[in-house]
């Protein structure tokens, strides 16, 4: 092999991870506005057919659901515009690719609307997701299990986890 074969075949994988961790970030992506738009469906695909989603609140468990069966009603029943208004605010993306597995990490800030308050933008729950990802057949990336760690809620949110 020439050295500007070695160049070029370095270049090629470094494109093909790059490709890759824009494809996991257009997941988050996917599954926030999803979730704030009440694409319950673009929601559900977001996850594998086996897929968990889980909250912990202060390391506590306090919710977690698993596979599409179950991922259906949860997020019908989550808030959503024009209902009630709100942004799941990704960012802080760490992403790992080994080969058609992702790790991913980033921070969540929720911001929702206050009624009670002229409109005023509230902030809602912060904290982080963990997730596991890996690349589908159809070459989407989908959740595997993700994790969302609340570290402040309003509340509201805190008196509904209380009650898990």
């Amino acid at each position: 092999m020439t050295e500007a074969d070695a160049r070029y075949l370095a270049i090629e994988r470094r494109l093909v991870l790059l490709e890759a961790r824009e494809a996991v970030a257009a997941t988050i992506r996917r599954y926030a506005r999803a979730l704030d738009y009440g694409e319950d469906d673009d929601w559900v695909d977001c996850f594998l057919e086996d897929g968990v989603f889980e909250v912990r609140y202060h390391a506590i468990e306090a919710i977690k659901v698993r596979g599409h069966a179950a991922l259906r009603p949860f997020v019908a029943a989550h808030t959503k515009a024009p209902g009630r208004w709100h942004k799941h605010i990704t960012t802080q993306h760490e992403i790992g690719i080994d080969h058609d597995v992702a790790k991913a990490q980033s921070y969540i800030l929720r911001i929702d609307r206050d009624d009670r308050q002229n409109d005023t933008p509230t902030p809602w729950v912060f904290g982080r997701y963990i997730d596991r990802l890996s690349r589908c057949a159809d070459g989407h990336w989908r959740f595997s299990h993700r994790i969302i760690e609340l570290e402040g809620v309003a509340p509201e949110e805190r008196a509904r986890l209380e009650r898990f």
